[in-house]
């Protein structure tokens, strides 16, 4: 290809990868080649680059099975320059070892070929320059390459412009991350310790007094020169530095080299070491690397050993993130653990964040009873000692309990939760409370507040890295699309979190595995309907999320009577009925006798429908649920017109109108 130096090979390699998974994924080759390849005459073929979008489209494509992170997809994204093979071939490193920074050797040779093509000056400053990375200073280059005895001339630049352009007016980069790794791993392991090293003093000496800023190049540099206690000082202070704009990855790759550094010098302390660890955990956590974060957690609790202030924070900070990942017992059990040490060893702001933490695992395991028994308890702690944050937190699953006892005027706290947040600048945690709100507009019926509180979320999550919680936002965004009737539209916010949630290995996903179940029972699809249905209600029991698990069950009976079996229907709802707490089955009564009368009335039993359905709409408006409400009554006025007045019927279409909503579920 005109746009790719080293595209020739692949481009026959790519051929030939499409014509053989043509057989089994023709959309995928579809995708991948549209408006990309055009034949002439004489048959020859042009490739152009992907664009972002169709790249991570094809990443999504080729990682179906085993969804990556999506900080992973956007480095895959990054990485392989719109090319097609390697973009495949970088999914299959990113899968196998969760890292995108080793080269396909597939690519490797094309690339490297080119670079052995150029005369020995012009091969020896691509080399050299490759260990400043993809960008760099010119002024550094001709520095580094002046204490090499060579000179980064003119014409040296013109020989080198198929693999070096501008980067603004004082800067270089390589012209794609491939050519600069190629280029890398062509240098002796010597050499490229001595060439770090005398590039980690140049950037050191011009940027005396101000060394923070470039800590994250000077910690790489030191790093890889083999030079640990410079590695040590500046990969913490880089980390730190990461950590606080939310570069989360970068943080992780910073704090781990020190971690490494450590192992190499005297003077790094056991509580150094374990702050470093707790610190991996955070920036894990943040990822959605559930389990990487577990792990830095536990070499952090080792190197707190006799510590108790310090083990009692890792082990409140170990709750948090089984919390976050949907292990919910063993997240309360620490949580337990630590409330009980902080209690004996008298640390009461310790003790007062771990009765907070099991109000808010409560709140996770969708038991309102217990969360609001355990947020009030965490109020009156908290303000007893004065802890804002504690305060804040215990306020946000208040309002949940409310909210999920049916007590929506009395769920106010959360404005005073917003309000603590953004006086200590915890972004964060600012649009998690706007999220929660959003689920309290949604459930007042003013759904475009909801959707607007929702996306805001999700970007500023997004933004800060927090990618689990961005996918909650997202699929609260696809649940108000769901029943809003814009089906098509959902898909994209449900499966991007989907992704995110498999790819963190976060047991949640039953949330969005039943409003995917929604769509495609709807849609007629039962097959894909009862795969993520049976999902939901499998992840949900093992969870204890009975609510979760009641839904799913109500939305599999629907799809199995779409299906043209309303009587199997029907007996998943009675064993739904049998199973479910009676707390849920009182909260989803609405929603049931809708399914249940619908299935009834096509079952042929119009009668009972009619009363099951009856039962439903008054259910819905004791409780104030307008779109239930509004959808039960269309649904008796559809099998039963005279049952239902003009005005009942005009002011349900209203009411639908109003919520947003484009067409009912049995439209």
């Amino acid at each position: 290809g005109e746009d790719m130096h080293w595209a020739d090979a692949a481009s026959e390699a790519l051929i030939a990868r499409l014509a053989v998974e043509a057989h089994s994924h023709p959309w995928l080759v579809i995708q991948t080649c549209r408006n990309r390849i055009q034949q002439d005459a004489v048959t020859t073929l042009t490739l152009e680059p992907l664009d972002e979008g169709e790249t991570a489209a094809l990443v999504h494509a080729a990682s179906e099975a085993a969804p990556l992170l999506p900080d992973v997809v956007r480095a895959v994204v990054d990485r392989s320059g719109g090319n097609p093979l390697f973009t495949v071939e970088l999914v299959k490193v990113a899968r196998d070892t969760g890292d995108v920074s080793s080269l396909p050797t597939s690519l490797d040779g094309v690339v490297g070929s080119q670079i052995d093509n150029l005369e020995p000056l012009s091969r020896r400053v691509l080399l050299y320059l490759s260990v400043f990375g993809r960008s760099f200073r010119i002024v550094d280059a001709r520095r580094l390459l002046d204490s090499q005895g060579v000179t980064l001339d003119q014409a040296t630049r013109e020989r080198l412009s198929q693999f070096l352009e501008e980067d603004g007016s004082d800067r270089l980069q390589f012209r794609h991350a491939m050519v600069r790794d190629t280029a890398y791993e062509a240098l002796s392991f010597r050499r490229r310790r001595d060439l770090h090293s005398r590039a980690g003093q140049i950037v050191l000496d011009a940027n005396a007094g101000r060394t923070d800023a470039v800590a994250d190049i000077l910690g790489l540099h030191f790093f890889l020169a083999g030079d640990a206690e410079r590695a040590w000082e500046f990969c913490r202070i880089a980390g730190d530095r990461n950590m606080e704009r939310y570069a989360n990855r970068e943080a992780e790759h910073q704090f781990t080299r020190a971690i490494e550094a450590a192992r190499r010098i005297d003077g790094a302390t056991d509580a150094d070491r374990r702050d470093v660890w707790m610190r991996i955990g955070d920036v894990r956590e943040r990822l959605g690397d559930f389990d990487g974060s577990l792990d830095a957690y536990r070499h952090a609790l080792v190197l707190a050993k006799g510590e108790e202030e310090a083990a009692i924070e890792i082990l409140l900070r170990r709750a948090r993130a089984k919390e976050r990942a949907g292990r919910y017992s063993t997240a309360l059990a620490d949580t337990t653990r630590s409330r009980k040490a902080a209690r004996r060893a008298g640390i009461e702001p310790l003790h007062v964040r771990a009765i907070g933490q099991a109000a808010v695992i409560r709140q996770a395991q969708q038991r309102p009873s217990e969360a609001m028994r355990a947020a009030v308890e965490a109020i009156d702690a908290a303000r007893t000692i004065d802890d804002d944050i504690s305060l804040a937190r215990a306020y946000s699953v208040l309002d949940y309990a409310l909210v999920m006892q049916g007590d929506l005027e009395s769920a106010v706290n959360s404005e005073m939760a917003l309000e603590i947040y953004r006086r200590h600048k915890m972004l964060e945690e600012e649009a998690k409370i706007a999220g929660n709100l959003g689920v309290y507009d949604f459930w007042r019926g003013d759904w475009d507040s909801a959707l607007n509180r929702y996306r805001e979320a999700r970007e500023v999550l997004q933004r800060l890295g927090n990618e689990v919680d961005a996918a909650t936002a997202a699929g609260n965004i696809g649940e108000v699309l769901v029943y809003q009737g814009r089906y098509d539209e959902a898909l994209e916010p449900l499966m991007s979190a989907r992704r995110t949630y498999s790819a963190s290995g976060f047991e949640g996903i039953a949330f969005v595995d039943v409003l995917l179940g929604r769509i495609f029972g709807i849609g007629g699809e039962l097959e894909a309907s009862e795969g993520y249905l049976a999902e939901a209600i499998e992840v949900a029991e093992r969870l204890g999320l009975d609510g979760f698990a009641l839904e799913a069950s109500i939305h599999l009976a629907d799809a199995t009577c779409r299906a043209g079996d309303p009587e199997k229907g029907l007996e998943i709802l009675a064993e739904a009925a049998r199973t479910a707490p009676s707390e849920y089955l009182d909260y989803y009564k609405p929603l049931f006798a809708r399914i249940n009368g619908s299935i009834l009335a096509r079952a042929g039993r119009l009668d009972d429908a009619l009363e099951a359905l009856e039962a439903g709409h008054g259910a819905a408006l004791a409780r104030d649920d307008d779109y239930e409400a509004a959808v039960l009554v269309l649904t008796i006025e559809r099998i039963d017109p005279k049952r239902v007045d003009e005005l009942q019927s005009s002011q349900a279409r209203e009411t639908l109108r109003t919520l947003g909503v484009r067409s009912v579920p049995d439209d």
